[in-house]
């Protein structure tokens, strides 16, 4: 599935990945745009405060993430300050929807840790 913003991007991933996992919608992705999503991000104060008021505190040792768990990486330089993008953890790697085809780290790039499930 190829790149959309609030269809197949970072976020609309992992709350997909979250419904499959736990059975609950957590909220909608409801930009269509990257200006969408950076003004909802500024609305909710920021990335990882946007996805702590859903998923609770993060942890920041990527050694505890397991499969299922959503990551914020720091591996965009485009978001330096905020870190991105946030993956899925499915064991030794994280994934996440790319501009072409699905992008895959190793956990080790997890910053923060979401534990799901």
């Amino acid at each position: 599935m190829p790149f959309a913003w609030g269809k197949n991007c970072c976020i609309a991933f992992n709350i997909d990945a979250v419904q499959a996992i736990t059975g609950v919608r957590v909220r909608a992705a409801t930009w269509a745009s990257a200006l969408e999503a950076a003004r909802e991000i500024d609305r909710e104060g920021g990335l990882e405060r946007a996805i702590s008021s859903v998923l609770g505190a993060p942890h920041d040792n990527w050694r505890k993430a397991r499969r299922g768990d959503v990551v914020l990486t720091g591996s965009n330089e485009l978001a330096a300050d905020e870190g991105g993008p946030v993956m899925l953890c499915v064991g030794g790697m994280i994934v996440g929807p790319g501009v072409e085809r699905m992008q895959a780290l190793p956990v080790s790039m997890a910053r923060k840790v979401w534990r799901v499930g």
